[in-house]
């Protein structure tokens, strides 16, 4: 499995990290010993004792996999602020895998707070991982047992969900959907705030989130409707090979036919187009369970 991902992919930096991104792509490959090979050739700098540190981290290519190495080059690439080497050098604090956490005792040099203050350099520095750091420390200050600050926690969030990091969309539409559920869906900021992260991911990842943007444009979470539009998204949802599409389809069709205010004709015309939409559901749901 390919682990590794750049959290930030900024094209303007292409250039001036041509070696991570000649590393980026041959990874994506599943090339793991050329991947290997091109950063031991690379002359002796900071993104180049960075990316050697992931080498040894994870075992790739063949490495194998130290801890004390990896520590060795991240600390090297900390000191010029790499920003491979500082988001990898907080992960070590917290996971406590430093050398002098591992040994025990007096802390001398690294614990789990130094973590907080490199990914906080990190993002500072608006390196390739930049964004990576910014995502854990939206987690980290959305804890209440470690950071407490959830308004810090969601500030953090927002820039890389506006990237389309989809662990920080994840967090922020999870986070503002429980708190308009709270408020029975009677706060317009709140909601406004809620269809904002949720359009944002169905721009980003439209094959999985099509059906939660059009649920709230439905109306039912206190959320102007758009019904033409939620049924054009479920239908999408349908043809991305999702039943739950096609039974919202159902379902809004079965309505208009239970609806006796309406016209015979209508509701004729909707209680048909509501079976057929049954029928579909039931028959992807088939096609997937002989898969």
């Amino acid at each position: 499995m390919n682990i590794f991902l750049i959290p930030y992919k900024h094209p303007l930096r292409k250039m001036q990290f041509e070696l991570t991104w000649k590393f980026a792509e041959l990874m994506e490959e599943y090339k793991d010993a050329e991947a290997r090979a091109l950063v031991e050739r690379a002359p002796r700098s900071p993104e180049s004792d960075g990316l050697r540190g992931y080498l040894y981290y994870y075992g790739i290519g063949g490495k194998m996999e130290s801890l004390g190495m990896a520590f060795v080059m991240f600390e090297r690439g900390e000191r010029y602020d790499d920003s491979l080497s500082l988001y990898m050098l907080g992960l070590m604090c917290d996971r406590i895998e430093t050398p002098d956490q591992k040994e025990g005792g007096f802390r001398k040099k690294y614990d789990r707070c130094h973590a907080v203050g490199l990914m906080e350099r990190c993002v500072k520095g608006e390196g390739m991982w930049a964004m990576g750091a910014r995502v854990w420390l939206g987690e980290y200050y959305m804890d209440e047992e470690r950071g407490n600050d959830l308004e810090k926690g969601l500030q953090y969030f927002e820039i890389p969900a506006l990237s389309g990091n989809d662990d920080a969309l994840k967090r922020l539409i999870e986070h503002y959907s429980g708190l308009a559920k709270e408020k029975d869906y009677a706060d317009e900021d709140v909601n406004r705030i809620w269809l904002k992260w949720q359009k944002t991911a169905y721009e980003f990842f439209p094959e999985s989130e099509s059906f939660n943007y059009g649920m709230l444009l439905t109306g039912f979470a206190g959320i102007e409707e758009d019904i033409p539009k939620a049924l054009q998204l479920f239908e999408d949802d349908y043809n991305y090979g999702y039943a739950r599409g096609a039974l919202a389809l159902e379902r809004y069709y079965r309505l208009i036919a239970d609806d006796t205010s309406r016209p015979d004709r209508e509701r004729t015309r909707a209680a048909f187009t509501g079976a057929q939409w049954a029928e579909r559901a039931k028959q992807l749901d088939s096609m997937k369970n002989e898969e």
